[in-house]
């Protein structure tokens, strides 16, 4: 997760972490979502419309009843998001904006997703950088390491 060492003994926290648990509070543990509440409506709406397929199977009731139970606010936007469109092969959700202590503007990074396994439910997501502020902020990484991680 940026924003921790990969020694640091707070990633437990990331272990079975949801993308619920990563929207709605463990993220801000360790860093600033610096555009928190555009970026967890646009999260909803994106979950929304991916899991529309999928609302008749056994698990997607329990498991939107548990995040609803987990985060209030999850519930909240969930119960107000109403547009429901096609699957974006991109994911469609707005970049997310990190605020670290040791750069001085944010860090953008846009959520892209791959299928895994050859099901559909299942995808690889990865946070790709994006933006020229990116680009100033971690100049040089490839050379040290992001991190403590070496690249």
């Amino acid at each position: 997760m940026v924003g921790l060492r990969a020694a640091d003994r707070r990633t437990q926290y990331c272990r079975n972490a949801t993308s619920f648990d990563l929207a709605f509070s463990l993220a801000q543990r360790f860093v600033v979502i610096e555009n928190d509440t555009t970026y967890r409506q646009s999260f909803v709406h994106t979950l929304k419309r991916e899991l529309q397929p999928y609302t008749t199977e056994a698990w997607y009731a329990p498991c939107i009843a548990a995040a609803q139970q987990r985060y209030p606010e999850f519930k909240r936007l969930w119960e107000a998001e109403r547009i429901v469109a096609a699957t974006s092969p991109a994911g469609g959700t707005l970049p997310i904006e990190l605020r670290l202590p040791e750069h001085a503007s944010p860090l953008a990074f846009q959520r892209m997703k791959s299928p895994f396994v050859g099901d559909a439910r299942f995808q690889t997501v990865f946070w790709l950088p994006v933006g020229g502020r990116n680009d100033a902020n971690l100049s040089g990484v490839g050379r040290r390491g992001m991190n403590g991680i070496k690249s």
